[in-house]
């Protein structure tokens, strides 16, 4: 395959080239596609305007089909209906007036052909009203500061705290790092200096970062209950054989959408203590049966996860069994601030392997939420860190789930529910109530608050699949790789030029993202890899390839 490149808006491919240059004035909007004068054997260059955006598609015979794409976004006051081209002499010339009034032209597609094809040209397709969900929205969040970290970053992620964590997790059997990946190739086609990857798929073989809060939190729980606060922690030191004598019967219990269920059933498992796990009607039946291999029984509840969580909470109080949730309610925060502390042990692990980089810090931190807990703990982190100096940082949310979104949205300073049924692919994402221990660090310490639809993962889960020369391929579910399709349409659609530059995303950027989790659904995979499930609409496929 050659090798593609942009530069100054001109598009080379290898000897063939294709230059697009765009003018706006008061009275018109002018497109000029120059093609290169080394013409292929066969070509042809199609246009079409859907809404406010019009995508240029050029394909050629050179050792095979080959094609381009650009998408280019329309001022709203264009008279579509009276389109003005000519090409000759291979040059494209279109002139679009201006109406000075918006209208609404979602309903209706304009295709042209250049050279002009009796069998592709048409004025107008006519076509049915649909929403098509923009792939970002994006808001500033207005009460974020740079200033030194709140109390609660502080006591959460003091030096102390982290090494306690870290020193446990490592007498964990078997437990090793997991790796931090680099991206050099897709970063230089994004336009960052560089593109790291923290690939939580290879925890414990666990398929997800989720059993490093869940151990911790069982660990933290039983040292309560042993009066041992004072004595460092040791898995060995904390298994049912150990303890038995002087704690008795206990069982875990758990809501999940999957993978915190999972790292508390290995936990608990691995310890020597049964489990019990609650999961919502929609959790697929590879995650439900992924929990019961790691030791746990399994109950589905007719609801969401919200709705789980607090059925678990109920039951539990019934049969005295230990709730280990990683979000928080009136009177239950301790449990959850160990599962968020838990999750240090994976920062501090980025760290060290960017220290080998060369690298002090991410000057930007993308992380996708749920509840929160991640996202609060991985920004927590970075702002206790840091101070002052801590990265850029961005949350990413579906926008079928968007509790955090919403919250900052509305503005008031305190967390709000999302309503709905939280239909979305990104499972592990699918919560309506935030974190109320989240909240406060997220509200305070996050930059921006991004929300897109599921074909964003999905895109993710493919570019992480199907990797350019190069860079490494990465196993990524729909929740692990919703922020690498945020990163690339932040990058590359033209509409989130705003937003690219409010964030000071450019090529001496040094992203961080979190594959969070691997292939935990593999009919759901292979429908979303394979099948191309979730495919992005015609309208932003804007991308050169």
């Amino acid at each position: 395959m050659q090798q593609l490149f942009a530069e100054n808006n001109t598009f080379h491919y290898e000897k063939q080239c294709l230059s697009i240059k765009t003018y706006l004035s008061k009275n018109d909007f002018t497109l000029l596609v120059s093609l290169s004068e080394k013409k292929p054997e066969e070509e042809k260059l199609f246009i079409s305007i859907y809404g406010n955006n019009l995508t240029l598609s050029y394909e050629f015979y050179l050792e095979g089909l080959q094609s381009q794409s650009k998408i280019i976004a329309l001022p709203d006051d264009l008279d579509t209906e009276n389109i003005f081209s000519e090409f000759e002499k291979r040059v494209l010339r279109l002139i679009i007036p201006r109406t000075h009034t918006i209208h609404n032209k979602q309903n209706s597609m304009i295709v042209l052909s250049f050279p002009p094809d009796k069998n592709i040209q048409k004025d107008k397709i006519d076509l049915p009203k649909i929403g098509i969900e923009k792939p970002i929205e994006y808001i500033s969040n207005p009460f974020a500061s740079m200033d030194y970290p709140t109390n609660l970053v502080n006591d959460l992620f003091s030096e102390s705290a982290r090494e306690e964590v870290r020193k446990f997790h490592a007498t964990i059997p078997g437990f090793i790092a997991s790796p931090l990946l680099p991206l050099p190739n897709l970063a230089a086609m994004l336009g960052i200096r560089n593109l790291l990857v923290k690939d939580e798929s290879q925890r414990l073989k666990l398929n997800s970062f989720k059993v490093l809060g869940g151990s911790y939190a069982i660990a933290k729980t039983i040292q309560s209950l042993l009066q041992t606060e004072n004595l460092s922690l040791n898995f060995e030191n904390l298994t049912a054989q150990k303890t038995k004598s002087q704690l008795g019967e206990i069982t875990f219990a758990a809501a999940t959408d999957g993978n915190h269920g999972r790292g508390v059933a290995w936990a608990a498992s691995h310890l020597g203590y049964p489990s019990i796990i609650y999961v919502h009607k929609l959790t697929s039946q590879a995650r439900i049966q992924s929990i019961k291999k790691n030791g746990a029984k399994v109950v589905v509840v007719d609801g969401t996860y919200d709705d789980a969580v607090r059925r678990v909470n109920e039951d539990a109080k019934e049969n005295g069994w230990v709730v280990i949730s990683d979000t928080a309610w009136e009177g239950y925060e301790n449990i959850p601030r160990w599962v968020m502390q838990g999750y240090t042990t994976m920062l501090m692990e980025i760290q060290d392997q960017l220290a080998e980089r060369m690298i002090e810090k991410p000057s930007h931190v993308f992380v996708q939420a749920g509840v929160g807990a991640l996202a609060a703990a991985t920004i927590g982190f970075y702002s206790a860190l840091f101070k002052g100096e801590r990265p850029k940082t961005i949350v990413v949310e579906p926008n079928k789930a968007a509790c955090l979104f919403r919250s900052i949205e509305i503005g008031d300073g305190i967390p709000h529910s999302y309503e709905g049924d939280l239909d979305t692919i990104m499972a592990g994402l699918a919560c309506g109530d935030p974190n109320p221990l989240a909240w406060p660090i997220l509200r305070d310490c996050t930059d921006a608050f991004i929300r897109c639809p599921d074909y964003v993962a999905a895109k993710g889960m493919r570019v992480y699949g199907l990797p350019l020369k190069g860079d490494p391929f990465i196993i990524s579910g729909e929740s692990g790789a919703v922020t690498l399709g945020t990163l690339m349409f932040l990058m590359q659609w033209d509409d989130a030029e705003s937003c690219r530059n409010m964030l000071g995303l450019n090529d001496r950027s040094d992203v961080l993202l979190i594959n969070s989790e691997g292939n935990t659904d593999p009919d759901h995979f292979r429908n979303v890899v394979w099948d191309g499930g979730e495919s992005v609409p015609t309208i932003y496929k804007n991308y050169w390839s």
